[in-house]
């Protein structure tokens, strides 16, 4: 693969800083945006050159530029800079016939990796390559921008729900959707002709998207929408930002979840799988969320104004179809709504959930609302599960737990219930939970007696540590009153619940109505109360 970065723009913006040096050797921080640039995508090991497109003013520095490169790491893909020979803003080819110069002079005939010099990216495109050659076809990235303003000065696409482009204008004047694209692309080697053909056919030459918004006409093309942060460098403001606030590329978590219950199904970083994959033979589920109840009711049986339900452990929610509601700067959105007319949930209520990833952190956010005439009364609770790492049946200790306060102190905190049936029993006593110094040990026997309840919000967030005592994640919920810590009394069970609650499973022998049930959560009419819990990989 071929990587062509356009870089023969004069950039007036940025005078004088640009007037007689190119913008994309600009330093960020100690290195010039296209260092940032290749060694990210080097990472994906699969460009064997990189072709600088330059205009004649800016050629010469570019090639001290490559030269300097070449001597310091000669083992790295070759850098050619190609001179395509204008001297002025008013003269420049334009972005397209600059793509099309570099086929014609070097021949070539490969997938290409097509990009503008001078942005910068707070995640990988190895992950966008990825993304291409999975999908087999010319791909672009996206991002959702809220400002029709902004819409109006770039590429805007319309998608379907599998990332095929329907339409895209460049700088449309009424744009048809808020997303975005930004000058990165992956032509597959089939459609690097068609460049050619799309100039001879008018498609517009200033902006590199105007051959896409013409290509997606002719061809499948597929949008991939960014994980993180775009940096366009455009003027002295945004030049002066960036170097204040670009870090670099972040590890971004990357996650899947299901229409199904709104359920996490796939928590990744790097090629690291941490979510649990469920399998019956233990347990069948990856991360439930716990709604309108957590834990059990009391003989399986919720109260509401004197009539009886029956209400299983855990709730419906995990079980019940959510309609997804898209993507947006906020995170993803999943909606379930009730009518009042469930059998075993007589409210009318709307619970909806969003995903959103920040780095190495998931956040889950629950909002829940009442719209029905009366109050309505709910628990809502998580319950994911995490694969324990390196796991060995045979060890004695397959990892360890450890549990933190609302300020973040280590604790250990007193148990004061034990389970039976999923009921709570009280000990004749508060007792530790039975720790090594500080930490849990995640041994074969460790939850025989089912789970441990940490009550009285004693624990907001716990991390699991491997066996070498390294912190692996940490699960937490600033809201939390309870916690439970629970895997299932099985031999071999690879993984472990970090279950952070808004509400609790009954007493033996609880016979009230749900409004009377501990750590209740009432809602007046119209009234909307949100809950949020998070997981940070180390």
């Amino acid at each position: 693969m071929k990587c062509l970065i356009l870089a023969a723009g004069y950039a007036t913006r940025l005078y004088p800083l640009t007037e007689n040096f190119p913008k994309p050797l600009l330093k960020v921080g100690d290195k010039a945006i296209l260092d940032w640039l290749i060694e990210d995508i080097d990472r994906a090991g699969v460009v064997d050159e990189y072709v600088v497109i330059s205009n004649h003013k800016f050629a010469g520095i570019f090639e001290e530029w490559a030269a300097s490169r070449r001597h310091a790491r000669p083992d790295r893909a070759s850098v050619t800079v190609l001179d395509d020979g204008t001297t002025s803003n008013e003269t420049r080819l334009g972005a397209v016939r600059d793509i099309q110069f570099a086929i014609d002079r070097l021949g070539l005939d490969d997938d290409l990796l097509v990009i503008a010099g001078d942005n910068l990216l707070d995640f990988s495109l190895v992950r966008f390559i990825d993304y291409a050659r999975s999908k087999g076809t010319t791909c672009i990235m996206r991002y959702y921008e809220p400002s029709i303003e902004k819409l109006r000065k770039t590429g805007v696409a319309t998608v379907d729900d599998n990332g095929l482009i329907l339409s895209m204008v460049e700088k449309p004047a009424d744009p048809q959707s808020h997303w975005c694209c930004p000058p990165f692309y992956f032509y597959r080697r089939e459609d690097v002709p068609l460049v050619k053909v799309g100039i001879e056919s008018g498609c517009g030459v200033d902006a590199p998207g105007c051959f896409i918004a013409w290509l997606c006409g002719q061809t499948k093309v597929h949008a991939w929408e960014m994980p993180g942060r775009r940096y366009d460098i455009g003027n002295l403001t945004s030049y002066e930002e960036v170097q204040r606030n670009y870090k670099g590329i972040k590890d971004m978590i990357q996650y899947q979840i299901a229409n199904h219950g709104a359920e996490l199904q796939s928590l990744r970083l790097g090629n690291r799988e941490y979510l649990w994959q469920g399998d019956p033979a233990y347990w069948g589920r990856r991360a439930p969320i716990l709604f309108p109840i957590v834990g059990k009711v009391a003989g399986d049986t919720l109260r509401v104004d004197g009539h009886e339900y029956v209400m299983k452990q855990h709730g419906f929610a995990r079980d019940a179809e959510f309609e997804p509601c898209g993507k947006n700067p906020n995170g993803e959105r999943y909606v379930m709504v009730g009518d009042g007319t469930r059998e075993n949930y007589p409210y009318k209520y709307e619970l909806a959930v969003t995903y959103r990833a920040d780095g190495r952190r998931l956040y889950c956010q629950w909002e829940v609302t009442n719209r029905d005439e009366r109050p309505m009364h709910f628990q809502i609770g998580a319950h994911p599960a995490f694969n324990l790492p390196d796991y060995a049946p045979a060890d004695p200790v397959h990892g360890y737990l450890e549990c933190y306060d609302a300020a973040g102190n280590v604790v250990v905190p007193m148990l004061t219930h034990y389970l039976i049936d999923g009921l709570r029993h009280p000990f004749a006593k508060p007792r530790p939970l039975p720790v090594d110094g500080t930490l849990l040990p995640i041994t074969n026997g460790c939850f025989d007696a089912d789970a441990y309840l940490l009550e009285g919000s004693q624990v907001t967030s716990v991390a699991l540590l491997d066996k070498q005592k390294h912190k692996v994640l940490t699960v937490g919920c600033d809201q939390t009153q309870a916690y439970g810590l629970w895997a299932p009394a099985k031999p071999g069970c690879p993984f472990v619940c970090l279950e952070p609650w808004c509400g609790i499973t009954d007493t033996a022998g609880f016979e009230g109505e749900i409004s009377e049930r501990e750590l209740n959560h009432r809602l007046g009419p119209g009234e909307t109360m949100r809950f949020e819990f998070w997981i940070e990989i180390e």
